[in-house]
């Protein structure tokens, strides 16, 4: 799931239609609630992502939108997500 988020954030960003239905679908398959894609395709953050999850919305919009590399913070949490930590 966490693949798919970062995927369909950077497609929903580009607009790119068949990225968004290949691994919509696929996201879908995976247990991802049908309201939970429609809020990351219209490049809204959903409210109830898991700590993983976030973490991969988050890399995945700071890469695409703000053309930034992942620093501060938002590698503190990447790194406690590697490491298996919830926080």
């Amino acid at each position: 799931m966490i693949r798919q988020i970062v995927i369909l954030v950077v497609g929903s960003k580009f607009g790119a239609a068949y990225q968004i239905y290949a691994h919509g679908a696929v996201a879908l398959s995976s247990g991802m609630s049908s309201h939970r894609l429609a809020t990351i395709v219209a490049n809204l953050r959903p409210a109830d992502l898991a700590n993983e999850e976030g973490v991969a919305y988050d890399i995945g919009e700071r890469a695409v939108r703000r053309r930034r590399s992942i620093t501060g913070n938002l590698r503190k949490r990447l790194g406690r997500v590697r490491q298996g930590g919830n926080s």
